[in-house]
Order: C-alpha cells, then sequence, then structure tokens
C-alpha cells in the first residue's frame, strides 16, 4: 500500500478555521511582513471575502483604533460600524489624525443619510462640535453641500444648534444663501429656533445680504417668507460704520441677468425702505450696466 494512504487524513484548512479568521490572519500576517500601518481603502475586494462583522470589527479596532470607524464607513459597512461603536466602544467624538472632523462631519459632507441618522442615534453624540480645521458643524457642511435630508436628519436632534458659527462666522443658513441651496434654506427656515437675521463674517453680514451679493434670487424668495426677516437691516463694516441694505447689495452682482432677478425677487417686498430705494435708484442711474436695476426700482416706487 502506498505510503501516503497510511497517512491519517487531513482536515481541509477551510473547516479547520473560519474562511473570514483565516483571511484575517493572512491580512495580519501580509501587513505584519510589510511594514503597511494602514489598510488601504481600495481593497474592498479583499474584504469582500469576509462575512463576519464582528471579526473585522475587532481586527480593525486592533489594527486602526477609532480611524476604523472611517474605514468602515468609506466601505459602506454599516454592520461593521456597528460593532466597531457599541462592542468595541469606538469613540464617535474622537478626531483622527489626516481625517477631516469627526465622522459625523464625514458622514454629513458625503450626504450620507443612513450613517448619520445612526451616529445621531449614539448616546453621548455631540452634534454641534465643529471641525478642527475651521470650526464647521455636521450642520454647515450639510447645508453648504446641499444635502436637505441630511439638514431635516440633524435639525431633529434636541441638542441641534441651528444658530452655531464657524470660526470665521458664518452659520449653516449663511453658507446656504451663499451657496444657493433654496431647499436647504426652507428647512433651516422651518426650524423654531432659527435666528434669520444673525450676521456672520467680518462685515456682520445677514443671510438676506449673502443671498442679494451672491444673486440667488430663489433665496430671497424664500427668506421673504420667513414673518421676522428685516428686509432693511444693514451690514456693518469693520471700522464700525453703517455698510449696504440688502437692496444695494443686490446691485454688487457682475452678472446681469441674476442681478436683475435677484432685485426683482426683492423689490416685491413691500416693507423695504423707501429712501434707500431712491438712494438705490440714483446710484443706479448713475452706471450704464445697472439700467435694468434702475427701471426696476423706478417701476416699484
Amino acid at each position: 500500500m502506498p505510503a501516503f494512504e497510511m497517512e491519517p487524513p487531513r482536515e481541509p484548512l477551510d473547516q479547520a478555521l473560519p474562511r473570514e479568521l483565516l483571511v484575517l490572519m493572512i491580512a495580519d500576517h501580509m501587513l505584519e511582513k510589510s511594514g503597511v500601518k494602514r489598510l488601504s481603502l481600495t481593497s474592498r475586494s479583499f474584504f469582500s471575502l469576509i462575512r463576519s462583522p464582528d471579526l473585522v470589527a475587532a481586527w480593525l479596532w486592533k489594527r486602526h483604533g477609532n480611524d476604523a470607524t472611517f474605514m468602515a464607513m468609506g466601505h459602506d459597512d454599516m454592520a461593521v460600524l456597528i460593532q466597531l461603536i457599541e462592542v468595541q466602544r469606538a469613540d464617535v467624538n474622537a478626531l483622527v489624525e489626516n481625517r477631516y472632523g469627526v465622522l459625523l462631519h464625514v458622514a454629513s459632507r458625503e450626504g450620507l443619510l443612513k450613517y448619520v441618522t445612526y451616529l445621531l442615534s449614539v448616546p453621548g453624540i455631540q452634534v454641534n462640535l465643529g471641525a478642527s480645521i475651521d470650526g464647521w458643524t455636521a450642520l454647515l457642511l450639510a447645508s453648504i453641500y446641499g444635502h436637505v435630508a441630511v439638514v431635516h436628519v440633524l435639525l431633529q436632534h434636541t441638542a441641534m444648534d441651528v444658530n452655531i458659527k464657524s470660526t470665521s462666522g458664518v452659520t449653516a443658513l449663511h453658507v446656504a444663501c451663499r451657496e444657493d441651496k433654496p431647499q436647504v434654506v426652507a428647512e433651516l427656515l422651518r426650524h423654531p429656533g432659527i435666528d434669520i437675521n444673525q450676521t456672520g463674517g467680518p462685515e456682520a453680514t445677514t443671510s438676506l445680504h449673502f443671498a442679494c451679493i451672491f444673486g440667488h434670487a430663489k433665496v430671497v424668495r424664500e427668506l421673504l417668507k420667513h414673518p421676522d426677516i428685516r428686509v432693511n437691516q444693514k451690514q456693518v463694516q469693520s471700522n464700525g460704520k453703517e455698510g449696504r441694505s440688502a437692496l444695494r447689495c443686490c446691485l454688487i452682482f457682475r452678472d446681469n441677468d441674476a442681478r436683475v432677478a435677484t432685485l426683482k425677487e426683492l423689490l416685491k417686498e413691500p416693507g423695504l425702505d423707501r429712501g434707500d430705494m431712491k438712494a438705490a435708484l440714483q446710484h443706479a442711474q448713475a452706471d450704464i450696466m445697472l439700467s435694468q436695476c434702475a427701471q426696476a426700482i423706478a417701476q416699484a416706487l
């Protein structure tokens, strides 16, 4: 009888060890040998071999600590993320080296609604935490990128400060008005604590000023629906002197069509100061580039 038939049968390797654990052991060995400290986020095919979120989470936590939560979200693996937070006790409020902000910042910036929703349910989540670089909160990030659904969910959190400012002094409403996000503006204005006349930036600029300066007619339309809007409020210059009104801000934008459309939207407001309107008319009449604006103001007077 051949010698090999006398040897005891060997159990197949994939039965001796769970495939998932085997893959992780191999990965651990490869990383150890190569000296690589971080797992590349491009290794989707590698992690597709693994079916046990608890094993993946335990291994990632051992290797990467809190950074593992970003990796799990980057792979769109909610099950692993939950394991990391609820079993491995990852800190959702931790700032990780070479990452922008915390996990909620990234999820809000990218519009990852299911992750934002889950993170808001985690006990101890700091919803008003600002990124270390610029102080931008999750609400500001969701607002500037126009993620309406994310903004809606964030505003449902009882601890959310809708008027919180970044390091540069702007709010979520300011950036939504500046970047022409009328749906986000409408969502923010539905919050009972919104301060529509709050100023920001070096010249004490309101949301209405921002919308007029950048020629966003649809945003102006949304702002004028709010009962607390102060349409005649003026900017304040750095030297303390009175600055422009929203009406005068409309005359700044370079694109003529957008400038005229925004001005016409603002002129629908019956509460505009007539003295300011006459001053704006004189200014527009003196500049040939503002002839259509002058015509619109004259018709409104």
